[in-house]
């Protein structure tokens, strides 16, 4: 993995930059450059078991707060059958010579009950009941609906077939029997437009294959909706490459709504993904859980080993992914970097959205994992209301960041709450909130931002970055002894036009640029930037600090620990993952996973220097869990208290 320093700003490791997609190939490998100063690299270029016995072993997690309940809204109910247009599927009794309109003689393959549902015709349904399914050019085309998880006597689904629950009592299970006649279990071509809908199965990649496999492709103009689906990528192996992918949209605009997904068992670069996004599909992508995965890097030190959503298109207004839980890789950790979602390209508009990002855990020395991770040179991402944690990494010399800008002609994060990460401690490890090694005019606006667990930074820019705009932001640091700085910049006097009502909490270094100098306190900012704007800059330090300093809030508790001055700020809101961890861990009663209004909130009784009006900035009319911003309440960083006003 190319490793330049980032001395400019932190010294130590650099991500290796994942990779464009060729539309219809595999991934390739490809090397970003970085701005001067900043990173020269960055990030580069198994069964249905897993799926089911990872995240939603014990029922999927339930919806947090800052994430909209929105994952029930594509399921399509389980109503009536129509009279004399269903077509029985059944691999247990069932034969292909059999017309499947009679549910005592059902056909025994899904292509069986698709031919035959062409010859049924408008309003024709195909349903499937338990069993496994190997199917040979399984290809969805038509304008039916495809239902699984029926029992093979009754003919009805249990109630908890689907999300949130995926009860697998009536498993029905779809994978190809022969990945060199089609890698995906299940195409979704033309043919299969808005009115058509797969729901109620479990589809995996091949668990045995030489080569790369896939759960399901979409593709041409299909506009299907998947819903209710447990979905791997299988266990695949390429020299090139992703492994394994579960769901990858060469095409058409479906809707992949209420699906657990996870990227497979595959070995390659990346071993696994959740979602690959290629140029010519325009995806809605709501109330999913993705994960990428627990794939294998074909090179540790060089390649991802798992990712959950790799876009390579422009997803914008309607086709933003919006009220997801995306997490690199699942909780068994992997071997190699991760990251959360991958936006990746020339030229793209990628929205994120009111969703729950984590890089995922990993154990290999000298890697990393990121929330999110933008490779665009001309492109424009937008980070709006999301909770994004940058990982766990237990490798020594391992990196993880909340955000991680490669390069990017303009990324606005706003209105979110930003965890970097967790690190163990050695030479070369660190954790930063926002990193940006190239790209103009970022803004980062109305953040609540942790540096993480780690030496490292809030908020990190490479030297090639120019125009950064900080306002209305809560950075908070690790405390004494951890090395963290609030905001890391190459060049003190050209980068930074506004750094302004912002508040520190629990730095020993506020700011740092290049020749080292630092100000150990809000003041000297302004003598620091003199080409930017600081009006309203605040600092939480102990009594005998602010004893008489108009800029400083007192708290006895900071600086400190995070674990003490973190929860003197924001009350019992204060988790140290921001509730991500409980996500993902099968269980909704563990962790933060049950926590409904989770997020780090400013509790009654904030001081109004800390808890500023709260005046829209950059057009934000809300905070992060949908209440508009008044210029006579208490807010500064993701949220806004209302109980109170401030004078």
């Amino acid at each position: 993995m190319r490793r330049p320093s980032l001395s400019l700003v932190l010294p130590g490791l650099v991500p290796a930059v994942l990779l464009a997609v060729a539309c219809g190939t595999p991934f390739s490998a490809a090397s970003g450059g970085g701005g001067d100063g900043g990173p020269e690299g960055g990030p580069e270029g198994g069964g249905v078991e897993a799926g089911l016995d990872g995240p939603l072993a014990e029922g999927a997690p339930p919806l947090e707060g800052g994430v909209t309940d929105a994952v029930s809204e594509g399921a399509t109910p389980d109503g009536p059958a129509p009279a004399g247009k269903v077509v029985y599927v059944s691999t247990s009794t069932g034969d292909d010579g059999n017309d499947g309109l009679d549910p005592t003689k059902p056909r025994k393959t899904i292509g069986g009950g698709l031919v035959r549902a062409g010859l049924v015709g408008a309003g024709a349904e195909v349903h499937v009941c338990k069993g496994n399914y190997l199917e040979k050019e399984l290809t969805f085309a038509q304008p039916i609906a495809l239902k699984g998880a029926y029992d093979c006597v009754s003919w009805q689904r249990v109630a908890a077939y689907g999300y949130p629950t995926f009860d697998t009592t009536n498993l029905t299970v779809i994978e190809t029997l022969d990945t060199s006649k089609q890698t995906a279990s299940l195409v979704v071509a033309s043919g299969a437009t808005s009115a058509a809908v797969v729901d109620g199965f479990a589809i995996t990649g091949a668990s045995i294959s030489t080569g790369p496999t896939i759960g399901v492709q979409v593709e041409g103009t299909a506009a299907a909706t998947l819903s209710n689906d447990a979905i791997s990528g299988g266990a695949g192996v390429a020299t090139t490459g992703p492994g394994s992918v579960a769901v990858a949209l060469v095409g058409g605009s479906p809707t992949i709504s209420g699906d657990v997904i996870e990227g497979g068992t595959g070995t390659g670069n990346p071993g696994s993904a959740g979602i690959l996004v290629q140029p010519g599909a325009l995806p809605t992508i709501t109330g999913d859980l993705i994960t990428g995965g627990t794939g294998t890097a074909a090179s540790i030190t060089s390649d991802e080993a798992a990712v959950g959503i790799v876009v390579l298109t422009s997803l914008s207004n309607a086709n933003a992914i919006k009220n997801v839980y995306v997490q690199g890789t699942d909780p068994q950790g992997c071997l190699g970097s991760s990251a959360g979602i991958v936006v990746t390209g020339s030229a793209l508009a990628v929205d994120v959205q009111s969703s729950a990002i984590s890089g995922g855990t990993g154990s290999a020395p000298e890697t990393f994992s990121a929330g999110i991770l933008v490779s665009d040179a001309s492109g424009t991402t937008r980070v709006v209301a999301d909770r994004i944690y940058g990982g766990a990494r237990t490798g020594g010399g391992s990196q993880t960041f909340g955000v991680f800008v490669q390069q990017a002609a303009e990324t606005d994060v706003d209105d979110c709450e930003i965890h970097g990460g967790s690190v163990a401690v050695s030479n070369g490890a660190y954790t930063v909130g926002v990193y940006g090694a190239g790209g103009s005019s970022p803004s980062i606006v109305d953040d609540t931002i942790f540096s993480g667990d780690g030496a490292g930074a809030a908020i990190s820019m490479g030297l090639g970055v120019d125009g950064i705009e900080i306002t209305d932001d809560l950075l908070l640091g690790g405390g004494p002894g951890t090395g963290e700085t609030g905001v890391a910049v190459g060049s003190c006097s050209a980068q930074i036009t506004n750094l302004d009502h912002t508040a520190f909490a629990n730095f020993e270094t506020l700011y740092a640029c290049t020749g080292g100098s630092s100000a150990p306190d809000v003041p000297s900012l302004v003598t620091a930037l003199p080409s930017a704007t600081t009006t309203g800059d605040i600092d939480i330090e102990s009594g005998s600090i602010c004893s008489a300093a108009a800029w400083c809030v007192p708290d006895p508790a900071c600086p400190s620990s995070s674990e003490v001055c973190m929860p003197s700020i924001l009350g019992a809101s204060w988790t140290t993952d921001d509730g991500l961890t409980g996500l993902f861990s099968g269980v909704p009663g563990a962790g933060d996973a049950g926590a409904l209004f989770q997020g780090w909130t400013l509790p009654a009784g904030t001081p109004c220097a800390l808890a500023r009006g709260g005046t829209p900035v950059g057009g934000i009319p809300t905070d992060l869990f949908g209440q508009p911003r008044d210029p006579s309440k208490p807010t500064i960083g993701a949220f806004e208290f209302t109980a109170t006003t401030c004078e």
